[in-house]
């Protein structure tokens, strides 16, 4: 098992692994299983693994040691002057070649045959047309379930079902804290300093108000009113004003950048 792979342990990275998620091993956010780059920090996931051969492997050492022992066995063969026994090393004497003159013999080549008059092929008989095939019916799209880590979209969780009470809304609405969201489109309201730091007001494309929490002070003061932005991050409270939720929808751990 990696040092990633949890699918085999009850904890919630297993069950974001069960649905196909998984955490980024250098900034811990949550991003596909195939991903081989963070979406958040750009890191390359791929991990090369060096083998124990340096940079050749088993094939290459196996080759190399074959190789090596054939040229031990010739040596040994061949190098050597045999035991006991001395040997004389002779200088090869020239030798004088003589060429006789040769008589070229002339060769008559045999008349070709005259090829036979190949039998003119009957026409083929014209295929009848195929049947055109029926389309096939678009199968429908399965429906995903949200997993249970993962918050719905925005106007999920605003939109309030008008058969519940207050009382039952209020609870509703605290189901979200701490689950975690992505990719929601907004646009800056405002951009405020308080003790605790900076935090900004994002206005939602439909009815709402989002408060992003814990915004460094480089990037609070990057931002101009009604830029667009996408940010993802973990609800922190979902505020109500008159029974209508997400007035505002707090958020912390937030990534933002620009649409």
């Amino acid at each position: 098992m990696s040092k990633f792979d949890l699918r085999g342990i009850d904890t919630p990275e297993s069950r974001m692994a069960q649905d196909g998620y998984k955490l980024c091993p250098f900034c811990a956010e949550a991003i596909r299983l195939e991903a081989v780059v963070c979406r958040y920090c750009g890191r390359d996931l791929k991990v090369k693994k060096k083998t124990g051969f340096g940079t050749y492997g088993c094939l290459e050492w196996g080759v190399i040691g074959i190789v090596g022992l054939f040229l031990l066995v010739m040596v040994g063969r061949f190098g050597g002057t045999g035991s006991g026994t001395s040997s004389t090393v002779s200088r090869p004497t020239a030798a004088r070649v003589v060429i006789a003159p040769t008589l070229a013999a002339t060769v008559i080549p045999e008349p070709t045959a005259i090829p036979e008059p190949t039998a003119t092929s009957e026409p083929t008989a014209t295929s009848e047309p195929t049947a055109t095939p029926e389309p096939t019916a678009t199968p429908e799209p399965i429906a995903t379930a949200t997993p249970e880590w993962m918050a719905p979209s925005f106007e999920e969780i605003c939109q309030r079902d008008s058969s519940m009470t207050d009382v039952q809304f209020q609870e509703y609405v605290k189901t979200f804290a701490g689950k975690k969201f992505f990719d929601w489109d907004g646009l800056v309201d405002d951009v405020y300093e308080s003790g605790d730091g900076y935090w900004m007001y994002v206005e939602m494309e439909t009815s709402g108000m989002v408060r992003i929490y814990g915004i460094e002070q480089n990037l609070a003061l990057s931002y101009s009113k009604e830029q667009a932005i996408r940010f993802s991050g973990t609800i922190q409270e979902v505020g109500t004003i008159f029974g209508d939720a997400c007035f505002p929808l707090k958020v912390e751990d937030a990534t933002i950048v620009l649409r």
